[in-house]
């Protein structure tokens, strides 16, 4: 539930323009918000030196930059008290023998996953901090896909306490239902990342055609995919009508099952 909540946080992050508010990255002193009016004055002259106040939020009061600051730092907060939330009751479990050894690695392994994600989280801040105003697309996609996959490893672990009867994989055809699922949440994450959502904004037709005319504007070709908002909308597009397909036989396999 808390990463559930975290990943809400960080979408509100994003849409408040909040994420480049704190320009460091300081996992232990970083826990405390600034508590005088000299440390704000600090916190803000340092996002006064890159490119996003310079370029979007010229001559914004105190009041307003603490506005940015508390979603930024709230979103950072909550990964740190989930570190601890996630350890201390481990420490506790694997000591009185209710998780055994052999589960410790993957406790260990989830415990490493949430810290990547801090780390991944300051990768993709630091790419908005010289020279663009916002992060990287394709960090904001990574970091959005790291969490949704410690969401789906806690909620297998889960399962695999509450339901200890269950085993195997599931079917080919589900996986592969999930994997699709995946992919549109990243491609999501690119829309969002590069503001295409409204680039575009008829429908069935994407301006009057079926693929946008400078899809592959940018070069190499490849670079497109990442950083054309043209075609990261057609992308988003195009695998919700693939989604929308699969499920059509997967339900009706689903409902055969006796």
């Amino acid at each position: 539930a808390i990463i559930l909540f975290m990943v809400i946080v960080g979408g509100l992050t994003r849409l408040t323009g909040s994420g480049l508010s704190i320009t460091e990255w300081q996992p232990i002193m970083g826990t405390l918000p600034p508590l005088s009016e000299a440390a704000w004055m600090d916190a803000f002259e340092k996002y006064k030196q890159i490119p996003q106040y310079a370029q979007e939020n010229a001559g914004m009061t105190l009041e307003a930059f603490k506005n940015i600051f508390w979603w930024e730092w709230g979103h950072r907060f909550l990964g740190r008290f989930l570190g601890l939330f996630f350890l201390l009751p481990f420490i506790w479990f694997a000591a009185t023998g209710a998780i055994q050894r052999k589960e410790w690695p993957r406790f260990v392994l989830l415990f490493v996953l949430g810290g990547l994600q801090g780390a991944i989280g300051w990768w993709m801040v630091s790419s908005g901090l010289e020279t663009r105003v916002y992060v990287a697309p394709y960090r904001l996609a990574i970091h959005l896909g790291a969490a949704v996959i410690l969401l789906g490893a806690m909620g297998w672990t889960a399962l695999d306490y509450l339901r200890p009867a269950r085993s195997g994989w599931a079917p080919r055809p589900t996986l592969g239902f999930i994997a699709l699922i995946y992919a549109q949440i990243i491609l999501g994450a690119l829309v969002a990342g590069l503001h295409a959502g409204l680039i575009y904004n008829t429908w069935p037709d994407i301006d009057g055609g079926f693929i946008p005319q400078d899809a592959f504007f940018y070069a190499p070709w490849w670079h497109n995919f990442f950083e054309n908002p043209a075609l990261a909308q057609f992308n988003h597009r195009m695998l919700a009508y693939g989604i929308a397909i699969a499920v059509v036989p997967l339900y009706l396999s689903a409902i055969r099952q006796p």
